[in-house]
C-alpha cells in the first residue's frame, strides 16, 4: 500500500516524451529536451491526453512490483527523482524506455519496463514521459 502511494505521488505530473530517433550523441539535457517536445506534442494530438492518463494508470495498477523490486537495492533510502521517457508503438509494445537523468532506480525500470505490454495508443509512435518522485 505505502509503494502504491509513493507511485501515485510520482506520477503527478503529465508528460510524454519518446526516445525513438532521439539523437544518440545529444547530451543528457539535449536530449531531455528533444524527448519533452515530443512529449508535448503527442499530447497536443487528438487523444493524447487521454491515453496519458491510461497509461499512468496502467503503470501503477500493473507495475508496482517493479518499482519495488528498483526501490530495493537502496535499502530504505530516498530514491533520486527521474523522467522516465517510453515510446510505446502501435502494438502496446515500448520501443524505447529512458530515465533522464540515469539514476539506478531509473535504469532498473527502464530496463524491466521494456519488454513489458501497454495499452494500445491512439496513434504511434506515442511518446510518453512519466516523472518519477518518491517520497520518504
Amino acid at each position: 500500500m505505502l509503494m502504491r502511494a509513493r507511485l501515485l505521488l510520482a506520477l503527478v505530473a503529465i508528460g510524454l516524451a519518446a526516445c525513438k530517433g532521439a539523437p544518440r550523441d545529444a547530451g543528457p539535457e539535449d536530449r531531455g529536451a528533444d524527448l519533452r517536445a515530443r512529449v508535448e506534442a503527442d499530447l497536443a494530438r487528438r487523444g493524447g491526453r487521454r491515453y496519458y492518463l491510461a497509461l499512468s494508470d496502467h503503470l501503477i495498477a500493473n507495475h508496482p512490483d517493479t518499482v519495488r523490486s528498483c526501490l530495493a537495492p537502496l535499502h530504505g533510502e530516498r530514491a533520486a527523482a527521474f523522467d522516465l521517457f517510453m515510446t510505446v508503438d502501435a502494438d502496446g509494445s515500448l520501443s524505447d524506455v529512458s530515465a533522464i537523468p540515469a539514476t539506478l532506480v531509473g535504469v532498473c525500470m527502464s530496463q524491466r519496463l521494456l519488454h513489458s505490454s501497454f495499452p494500445r495508443p491512439p496513434f504511434s509512435p506515442f511518446h510518453a514521459n512519466m516523472p518519477m518522485r518518491f517520497a520518504d
